[in-house]
């Protein structure tokens, strides 16, 4: 299974990230992370899918959250500042996926 390591940015423009939505979000990734990885197929064999869900239900929501970079933008001009900071941002930490 794919481990997943990128980190996230995302800049909030409207004051509307609230902290048990972001842990509510994580939770409900991770389940269904494991829903997806105990999937078999044509190509997928029983061990494999025993692997891919071991290695989902290791995650963790606070492993997710450490890798949350929030930015707050309520201006034109904070704004603008986060869109010139990301490409610095991603040079200095490649694993940064930045949405705006």
């Amino acid at each position: 299974m794919h481990t997943h390591t990128h980190t996230h940015t995302h800049t909030d423009t409207e004051g509307s990230i609230v902290t048990e939505r972001v842990v509510d979000i994580a939770d409900a990734a991770i389940r269904n992370l494991v829903r997806q990885a105990a999937r078999t197929g044509p190509n997928i064999t029983p061990q494999d899918a025993q692997t891919r869900t071991a290695a989902a239900a290791a995650l963790r929501v606070e492993t997710m959250l450490q890798r949350v970079h929030y930015i707050r933008a309520r201006t034109l001009t904070e704004q603008q500042a986060a869109l010139r900071m990301l490409p610095s941002m991603v040079r200095t930490n490649p694993k940064v996926c930045g949405r705006v």
